[in-house]
């Protein structure tokens, strides 16, 4: 096999997050070129500008795309979305490759997608076959299902859906979920370590573990955007005995809302709260180990904290229809809901069934099983396309 060029998209901190253990498994065969193609939120300062850990990272760029401006209204996301297309076209051309690796079901991965097959450039996408009912994610992930040649899965229910949209079975490849690599493989930081890099040193000092929690909410229905701010900033605040790192919503519709309404509440209560545009891979997981629960409607909550031994609450439909482990804790954006939710969370008998669960989206070998389906692949047959019909 010719050394083949492989272009990975990444347009926001969650996703390069997850991507970085298939990055670094790729990087070592000489088969490959791999290279990164990086826009959205990356090249964005209010969100962090982390572009900065990619570079840090050292994973070769090939393109920066700034397709973002500042709005994010759904019509800001439309319009960058075609934007995108219109960039990633000149970009494609110059670099050439022979796939576009996308994930997810983010605006950025589906603008490459599209672009690449209106390029005749082959597309693998990793996290397909997935629901989530409450956000526009779905319509886009399983769009970019049938613009892809390749999928790779996180479980063998995924596998099955995506073959019920007529995608072969011999291209749809079971992986596990890559961010469960990360968290085998990724060295953390002491609870010292990760206070004193967020700012909160004496934050911090008192609280226990328990009663610790990661806050990453996202904007999720038009309905209910305008009111979800105040609901869970007042909740959150009357958690008294409780202290929080709030992590900063995405660049979708009403996001930059929610983080004018966290960055608030850290400013008025800096002795309870941290607000910190992007935690980083590394920071992130770190954090994971020394908080005692995680809130909000990430689905991070539902993939990768699961593995940690702690609950998660899961508010609202955004993540609605996903694949929930029994340490996911399903909740209403109300006081009573979320106070029935923390109460249940700090449960004994329920912490210790958490810290026994065994996580159903993988055993953290995701990398590995792309690169080897990638590696084993006849790439003369990219490209062609025939529908399944499932018996």
């Amino acid at each position: 096999m010719s050394t083949k060029r492989l272009l990975i998209i990444t347009g926001t901190r969650a996703d390069y997050g997850i991507l970085t253990p298939v990055i670094n498994r790729l990087l070592t065969l000489s088969e490959f070129t791999t290279e990164l193609l990086v826009t959205g939120s990356h090249l964005v300062k209010s969100m962090g500008y982390t572009l900065n850990e990619v570079v840090a990272n050292g994973h070769p760029i090939a393109a920066t795309v700034d397709i973002l401006d500042d709005s994010q209204s759904k019509y800001g996301m439309a319009k960058a979305t075609g934007r995108a297309v219109t960039l990633f076209t000149d970009e494609f051309g110059k670099i050439n490759p022979d796939l576009v690796l996308v994930l997810g079901d983010r605006f950025e991965s589906f603008a490459a997608a599209q672009t690449a097959v209106l390029m005749n450039i082959p597309v693998a996408h990793i996290h397909g076959g997935e629901t989530s009912e409450g956000a526009v994610d779905d319509y886009l992930r399983h769009a970019m299902t049938k613009l892809s040649d390749l999928h790779f899965c996180a479980t063998q229910t995924f596998k099955q859906r995506i073959e019920a949209m007529g995608e072969q079975p011999s291209r749809v490849f079971c992986v596990g979920a890559p961010g469960l690599d990360n968290i085998l493989h990724l060295e953390r930081m002491s609870k010292a370590e990760l206070f004193e890099s967020i700012d909160a040193p004496r934050l911090f000092s008192n609280i226990p573990a328990s009663k610790l929690g990661l806050v990453t909410f996202h904007p999720a229905t038009r309905e209910t955007q305008q009111q979800d701010p105040k609901i869970l900033v007042d909740w959150l605040s009357a958690q008294s005995d409780m202290g929080f790192i709030i992590t900063a919503a995405n660049a979708d519709d009403g996001g930059e809302a929610l983080n004018e309404s966290f960055r608030a509440l850290a400013q008025q209560q800096p002795e309870r709260f941290v607000f910190i545009p992007s935690l980083g891979l590394k920071r992130y997981l770190s954090a994971l180990s020394h908080v005692g629960v995680v809130i909000g409607n990430s689905s991070s909550g539902l993939i990768e904290v699961p593995s940690f031994g702690i609950p998660t609450i899961n508010i609202g439909q955004r993540q609605q229809g996903r694949l929930k482990p029994d340490s996911v804790i399903d909740c209403n954006m109300d006081k009573a809901s979320l106070d029935s939710a923390l109460a249940h969370c700090q449960n004994d008998v329920f912490r210790q069934q958490c810290q026994a669960l065994v996580n159903p989206y993988g055993t953290g070998n995701a990398a590995d099983n792309i690169a080897d389906a990638l590696l084993q692949l006849d790439w003369s047959q990219l490209g062609q396309k025939q529908f399944y019909d499932k018996p």
